[in-house]
């Protein structure tokens, strides 16, 4: 259980969750990837994810604003791509990005972590000034395309099995992940699984 405090939300358990949880487990009333899927839905968790958006897209601290998407990630009714889609479509975004190109600039930089080739910029360009795309949905698709969820994969194997994954397990997530699965749903996977099991065993 110490683990999950430290790997989904950062920090040293409480004494009052820790034995929640510790006793739910040995009574059976939740398997581990059901507590790992607690962990990463809740509260804390979810502010955790907002403030890094805030950091990562508009890159400064979060605002009272932050309550409303936070709200929306606890209660189901976002995820986390449709907040994305709300930080880059927002007028601080805007006013910040206006031309299409150095907006198609900040979302690879932002949220793929790399610089575009000239041919992607002018690609995506072309989308927006067509109609074939917008602002919201490009930031949905940037964070659906293969190149996002190889980075995630990785980030679960690094995170919580503390390994590289191989071509093999990249691929078969990516067809899991293609498939419409919400990424937490895949990182309860990683947190039930044997393998995180046994490696928390050792730590």
């Amino acid at each position: 259980m110490t683990a999950l405090y430290r790997d989904v939300l950062q920090r040293q358990p409480d004494a009052g969750g820790f034995g929640f949880w510790v006793a739910s487990l040995d009574a059976g009333r939740f398997s581990r990837s059901q507590v790992g899927q607690f962990f990463l839905t809740s509260v804390e968790s979810r502010t955790r994810v907002v403030e890094q958006f805030y950091q990562q897209i508009l890159q400064r601290p979060s605002d009272r604003g932050r309550a409303f998407w936070i709200k929306g990630l606890v209660s189901g009714v976002l995820r986390e791509s449709e907040v994305v889609a709300g930080f880059v479509t927002s007028v601080e975004f805007r006013t910040r990005f206006p031309a299409p190109d150095s907006f198609v600039q900040a979302l690879y930089q932002r949220l793929l972590g790399r610089q575009p080739s000239a041919a992607e910029v002018s690609f995506q360009v072309n989308a927006l000034n067509t109609g074939l795309s917008n602002r919201g949905l490009m930031a949905v698709a940037f964070l659906a395309s293969d190149e996002a969820y190889v980075d995630a994969i990785h980030a679960y194997y690094r995170e919580y099995l503390r390994r590289t994954p191989s071509f093999l397990e990249v691929q078969n997530w990516l067809g899991v992940l293609r498939s419409g699965t919400n990424p937490i749903d895949a990182q309860a996977t990683f947190l039930g699984s044997p393998e995180y099991f046994l490696l928390v065993q050792q730590r």
